[in-house]
């Protein structure tokens, strides 16, 4: 089959249990073929590595668009600090503000942008062109 993720799409869909390339080589035809045999289902490696890079891709950044102006002043402050590797202590010290309300604005911003933890939060907030 031509390497394209529409025909794979078509053909799983019309019942095929596995798909292949032309590229692949002769093991990885042999091993499709064992795992076909046992009832299980088998995508080439070419096809599968890029489907799942793509979920992962969707889950780790939330699928809606926010832009700078979705966040106060001091959230896109919290960001870029957070951004330089500053902890929760140096930003207080440096904006002036407790320890506490910048763990508030660190949450909020969770909060808002649909995250999961901080390293989600910077990757969505660089994605979106709300930090550089």
């Amino acid at each position: 089959m031509m390497e394209s993720d529409a025909n794979l799409y078509q053909t799983i869909k019309a019942g095929a249990r596995g798909f292949l390339t032309k590229s692949v080589d002769a093991d990885e035809l042999f091993f499709a073929i064992s795992r076909l045999m046992v009832g299980e289902r088998y995508i080439c490696s070419s096809l599968a590595i890029p489907i799942i890079d793509h979920v992962i891709e969707k889950e780790l950044v939330p699928n809606f668009k926010m832009r700078s102006s979705d966040f106060s002043s001091r959230e896109i402050e919290i960001l870029q600090l957070i951004g330089q590797g500053l902890t929760n202590v140096e930003m207080a010290d440096k904006l002036f503000i407790s320890k506490r309300t910048v763990e508030g604005h660190r949450q909020s911003l969770i909060d808002k942008t649909g995250a999961r933890n901080t390293a989600v939060l910077m990757r969505f907030a660089y994605a979106n062109g709300i930090i550089d």
